[in-house]
């Protein structure tokens, strides 16, 4: 996922919202008002060595088990004013095991390169599309390969992302 991939979203509005389910939530599909239908999902990229991400393309077909869910918290109807790529580092993904194991100088565990949240905002409302799932009431971990839908920053926050 790129930057200018999420960008192309401000200034749309979102018309209808669908969330695809199989048995955890699998995307999320956007609706915009110019018609063109975007899909946020998880890639599978480094899932082998590291675990998901979360992905933003265009699809024009919804999977038939998708519901739709616009209207309901925290999609309203509503123009997006902001976007942002919240990136991670792979090494958050590793266990301590695996970390002991790897070879001192690969840098690229620690960049801040992985694509672990899609952030939309728009006026009153901040949504969160991660690609993680719940490990407790409070704790969400990352990398995983099915999507949160955060609603704000405090319960971004309340969740402690991993």
């Amino acid at each position: 996922m790129t930057p200018e991939l999420a960008q192309r979203l401000v200034g749309r509005r979102i018309a209808r919202v669908w969330y695809h389910d199989a048995p955890t939530l699998v995307a999320v599909h956007l609706e915009l008002d110019d018609g063109r239908r975007v899909r946020i999902g998880t890639s599978r990229e480094l899932a082998t060595r590291h675990g998901f991400g979360v992905c933003l393309g265009e699809q024009q077909t919804l999977d038939p088990a998708a519901r739709e869910v616009t209207g309901t918290p925290p999609w309203q109807p509503s123009a997006v004013a902001a976007a942002r790529i919240h990136w991670r580092a792979i090494e958050d993904a590793l266990r301590s095991s695996l970390r002991t194991g790897l070879a001192i100088g690969i840098d690229h565990l620690m960049r801040h390169d992985f694509p672990q949240a899609l952030e939309l905002a728009w006026p009153g409302t901040t949504v969160f599309v991660a690609a993680a799932r719940l490990t407790s009431p409070t704790t969400a971990e990352g990398f995983a390969g099915s999507l949160l839908v955060i609603a704000g920053a405090a319960e971004l926050a309340r969740l402690q992302l991993r």
